[in-house]
């Protein structure tokens, strides 16, 4: 992989890097270790670097590997302590660090109060840096997070299998799956395999990821009812967000099939305050008013105490000839 240099100013100054791909146990890409040596200050009186990087799957910063002949220095080559290499690790690990503010010029231009930076923010950059090691600190930022993890998440996206985006979409974090919904509608419009992966992400899925999740469901080859009922039952399993998206994706048609309207009728017990309501409305829409639907939330009514007026509303309907 060829990439740029972060040491030259000149953006036409690119290097060519080792990535190995690390594998889990079942075979599902684990992450990426990259070796670099590399020069930290253009005038070569910093000491080389000889580290190992490491990445997750995704392409987000996992940990630095120091080698014990070459351990990291500050001023005077003195050698990183434990709590310099913790401080170290930090920063590394803050994409949002405000070291992307600064480029190699700002290190060139050195300043007596604040190691290797200009004197323009000089508070700010101190809280950046390892004391007494700014270039170093600069220099392993961008490898860590300004130049490889697009790049790496790229690669991933370009490589994935269904299995391992199934596997994200299961058992990943909020980042994981974004990045699997993604990465599947992109690549793999449609693919069976990854139906009950998506509808067990909704889940745990976010707002966004749950919506963007039921558009790619509703991109599979089944049947419209089999899809709906799909949807339906995902709704009340704890994840508000998740039955929002649904029950707003159920308001959209037109119609509803019967068995879709009684599987949400079943569910109002286990949704939330905001699901039931807006359940409750598409009972009402179509007219939903069969005597264990009727019942059910008369069952609901009747528990629910000072909450129980959310419940009226498709009381009143069912109670009046003309609606049913």
């Amino acid at each position: 992989m060829t990439v740029p240099d972060p040491v030259h100013t000149e953006s036409t100054v690119t290097r060519t890097i080792t990535i190995i791909p690390q594998w889990d146990e079942d075979g599902f890409p684990d992450g990426y270790r990259m070796p670099l040596h590399t020069e930290v200050c253009l005038n070569r009186l910093c000491r080389r670097l000889q580290v190992d990087l490491e990445w997750d799957a995704i392409g987000r910063f996992r940990i630095l590997h120091v080698q014990p002949d070459h351990p990291l220095t500050r001023d005077e080559h003195d050698p990183f302590s434990d709590d310099d290499y913790d401080r170290l690790h930090t920063i590394l690990s803050n994409p949002g660090s405000g070291l992307a503010r600064y480029d190699y010029r700002h290190l060139e231009e050195k300043d007596a109060d604040v190691d290797g930076m200009t004197g323009a923010t000089p508070l700010d950059v101190r809280k950046e840096v390892v004391e007494g090691a700014a270039y170093t600190t600069w220099v392993l930022w961008q490898w860590a997070q300004a130049i490889m993890p697009s790049r790496l998440r790229q690669h991933a996206a370009d490589t994935a299998e269904p299995g391992w985006l199934a596997r994200l979409m299961i058992d990943g974090d909020a980042e994981e799956q974004a990045f699997a919904i993604t990465t599947a509608t992109t690549r793999f419009p449609g693919e069976p395999d990854l139906i009950e992966p998506s509808l067990s992400m909704l889940r745990t899925a976010d707002g966004s990821v749950a919506r963007d999740a039921i558009a790619y469901l509703d991109g599979m080859d089944v049947s419209r009812e089999s899809r709906l009922l799909r949807l339906a039952g995902q709704t009340g399993v704890g994840n508000e967000f998740a039955g929002r998206q649904i029950l707003m994706r159920l308001s959209s048609e037109n119609e509803l099939p019967g068995d879709v309207l009684a599987v949400l009728a079943r569910r109002l017990p286990l949704m939330s305050d905001v699901e039931q309501f807006a359940a409750l409305d598409l009972l009402v829409t179509h007219r939903q008013f069969d005597p264990d639907t009727v019942d059910r939330v008369r069952s609901l009514h009747a528990a629910a105490g000072e909450q129980a007026f959310r419940f009226d509303t498709y009381l009143n309907a069912a109670e009046t000839p003309s609606d049913r």
